[in-house]
């Protein structure tokens, strides 16, 4: 069934977020339209009661609306009544975003009776706590200039593939963001550019089969109204993270020596190192975990012919160590996350099975705390 034409039907079933769209919320949300066989039907995604969102969340939501396109299966959407969760998702490019990830003009995808919204004027942002300091200012600045949000990036144009990660180098290293990444994070701002940003965004053009990319990117400062002092920098594209490419992900040169502690429900905690090979045969939640352990700092580099850190590795390091952090991989029905062990090393928490939504694609996201100034 194609989305030519505005959809005017509603009497469909419905994937209704409400509140903070979070990943908390969102899991349960995709899980129930899969299990309770709605995938192959048109489903419409009811945004109505949303009032503000985590940009993580709206890359799985917009994952699974990608996975329905390339399935031939309509997804609609409903846009939210607040006008300043309609305008939060304007400022985050999220009409692009989407008509990037199914391949429809968003006007196609949005309901008919939502269309009165289109072309309306931006609301005043209503001032709160903190919103007079110079930081915020400076936040108010770059998110008004789209700094903040989703950038859509289709793969199959062999120039946009190219540009890439010139133009999100570009973005990143302007002066303005820098400075203020400089005054709110525990390590250097030079080293998201130099480390998270590239580390990210040059690993998809090698990805196969991955057709379109959103980069994504949230700043929360402390004493914000819905802020937890957390600065977001994520990567989803459509390509594989299939044991195919984990096991080619899984280090070859020298091994690091760090020591993970592995966590997971209904079992012991169990201690990883770089030297406990996976094997043949294991299970994808293993090669997960084991592209991460194995990773190594002195992996060899295709594209230069010498040696260079493996990405898994450089991102965790820089995450955890540098920016005291959070480092997240979805894969599958599998979420692994790499932070800081109280006891020393590295603690990994990873989820697996039904009550994770199937995540399409490869999902990165690195969460790092922002202090007050």
């Amino acid at each position: 069934m194609s989305q030519r034409g505005a959809p005017d039907a509603v009497d469909m079933p419905a994937l209704r977020l409400g509140g903070h769209v979070s990943t908390s919320a969102l899991d349960p949300a995709l899980v129930g339209m899969v299990s309770f066989g709605l995938l192959g039907e048109p489903v419409l995604v009811d945004l109505a009661p949303a009032r503000s969102f985590d940009v993580v969340a709206l890359q799985q939501l917009l994952s699974a609306m990608a996975a329905r396109a390339r399935s031939g299966h309509p997804t609609r959407l409903r846009l939210p009544v607040a006008a300043v969760a309609r305008h939060q998702l304007r400022l985050w490019r999220f009409p692009d975003a989407v008509s990037a990830v199914t391949r429809t003009p968003f006007q196609h995808v949005v309901l008919a009776e939502d269309h009165a919204y289109f072309g309306e004027e931006w609301p005043a942002h209503a001032a709160g706590e903190g919103s007079h300091s110079p930081r915020a200012s400076v936040h108010a600045y770059l998110s008004a200039q789209h700094c903040f949000g989703l950038r859509p990036y289709p793969l199959t144009d062999p120039g946009t593939r190219q540009r890439m990660l010139p133009d999100e180098v570009s973005h990143w290293g302007g002066h303005a963001l820098m400075r203020l990444l400089e005054s709110v994070l525990a390590g250097p701002a030079a080293d998201v550019l130099r480390v998270l940003v590239q580390e990210m965004v040059s690993g998809v053009p090698q990805r196969s089969h991955a057709s379109v990319a959103l980069i994504g990117a949230q700043l929360e400062l402390p004493g914000s109204a819905d802020g937890t002092g957390v600065l977001t920098i994520s990567e989803w594209d459509d390509g594989d993270l299939q044991p195919y490419w984990l096991r080619k992900a899984i280090g070859t040169g020298p091994l690091a020596r760090e020591v993970f502690r592995v966590h997971r429900a209904g079992r012991q905690m169990e201690s990883y190192h770089a030297r406990r090979r996976p094997l043949p045969d294991t299970d994808d939640a293993e090669l997960l975990l084991a592209s991460v352990v194995r990773s190594s700092p002195y992996d060899p580099d295709p594209a230069e012919g010498g040696w260079g850190s493996h990405r898994i590795y450089s991102l965790y390091k820089s995450v955890v160590d540098t920016f005291r952090g959070v480092l997240r991989i979805d894969s599958g029905r599998h979420r692994l996350e790499v932070s800081a062990d109280p006891l020393g090393g590295y603690r990994i928490d990873l989820a697996s099975g039904p009550r994770l939504p199937d995540q399409q694609g490869c999902l990165v996201s690195a969460r790092l705390p922002v202090r007050d100034a």
